[in-house]
């Protein structure tokens, strides 16, 4: 009997752990999904911005940042409750005008994915947008 009491015993001891261990490794691999999804999106928005034509660009300049609303999987959304998933992602595309020394035929553009309810975790990319010709 007592052999079965330290067998549990040591069982409880070495499972325990283990337990707490999947928990932090599940953790983390739910913070890295997110990672992935956000930087992917915010790919996608530095690419449409990329596209943008030069009279796009001009007309965006002086206006509020656009939202984009995603789902968990990167997916864009009309609206942030809009369809059968929830959006869950925000994405934010800024076009700016350059700073003096890159000259009048730049924008900055400025990406940014954050969760929508926490608003801490955000992911920023920066670009520069040039206009090539006349």
């Amino acid at each position: 009997m007592i052999e079965i009491t330290l067998a549990l015993g040591l069982l409880a001891f070495v499972v325990t752990p283990m337990v707490g261990l999947m928990a932090i490794g599940l953790t983390t691999l739910r913070d890295s999904m997110a990672d992935t999804t956000k930087a992917g999106i915010a790919k996608n928005l530095m690419r449409e911005a990329e596209l943008l034509s030069w009279t796009e660009v001009s007309s965006r300049l002086a206006t509020a940042a656009e939202e984009s609303y995603f789902t968990y999987d990167g997916r864009r959304q009309t609206t942030l409750n809009g369809g059968n998933v929830p959006s869950i992602y925000i994405g934010e595309t800024k076009i700016e005008s350059a700073p003096p020394p890159l000259g009048p035929l730049t924008t900055r553009v400025i990406v940014e994915v954050r969760h929508f309810q926490d608003t801490n975790n955000r992911l920023q990319l920066p670009g520069l947008l040039t206009r090539q010709g006349p």
